[in-house]
């Protein structure tokens, strides 16, 4: 079974204010896999940056989304991008492969890379999300578990709202959602850099 854009829409209600915030700059998509996300970003008309780790990944988005520009990079390391380089970005089930610091420093990169005013829309698996192996294999530290080569990050709703302390979370909703063959459940969340966030961003931008 090959589950379609169609049955996981979750960027269609978004669309709107993405198109409204991003203007003519490109969205930043973390994570971007085969380009599934891209080429709903692409068929909007927006212009889209997808990164990934993967060249296999990033041929194949390549050829779902030929308008987006695809780099390749680890998100554990610093993003090639000056601060405050886009107004939204994507990560949906991309932070899910690291170690607790890994993720944190891939957010704080998310916070000095996103504008004042901007949109981050996220999607983390969920500690109930059991069909896709919450709880399963060796833990290596709260909720990141070791499957077979790989470890995969599980996030009760604590660790979705401490990973984005110092964010406003505009939404966070646990979801089941019909991406791939078995249903997963996920937190959605939408959130935008705070007052205080913007000015030390803004500060470090400039040098200060």
């Amino acid at each position: 079974m090959t589950c379609s854009a169609k049955s996981d829409p979750w960027l269609t209600a978004w669309m709107p204010r993405i198109r409204n915030l991003s203007l003519d700059e490109p969205v930043l998509e973390l994570g971007c896999g085969k380009g599934r996300d891209t080429a709903t970003l692409c068929a909007g008309g927006l212009a889209v940056v997808a990164i990934d780790i993967s060249r296999p990944s990033l041929q194949q988005c390549a050829r779902a989304a030929r308008r987006a520009s695809a780099v390749q990079m680890d998100l554990r390391e610093p993003f090639p991008f000056r601060a405050m380089s886009f107004w939204v970005i994507v990560a949906s089930l991309s932070l899910h492969y690291f170690s607790w610091t890994g993720t944190k420093g891939a957010v704080a990169e998310i916070g000095r890379c996103i504008r004042p005013g901007g949109l981050l829309l996220a999607r983390f698996n969920s500690t109930n999300d059991i069909r896709h192996g919450a709880g399963v294999g060796d833990e290596i530290e709260s909720h990141l578990f070791r499957v077979g080569v790989r470890q995969k990050r599980f996030f009760d709703r604590a660790d979705v709202v401490g990973l984005l302390a110092g964010w406003h979370i505009e939404q966070l909703a646990e979801q089941t959602i019909h991406r791939y063959v078995k249903a997963k459940v996920v937190w959605e969340v939408a959130a935008c850099p705070t007052e205080g966030q913007s000015r030390q961003l803004t500060a470090s931008a400039l040098g200060a």
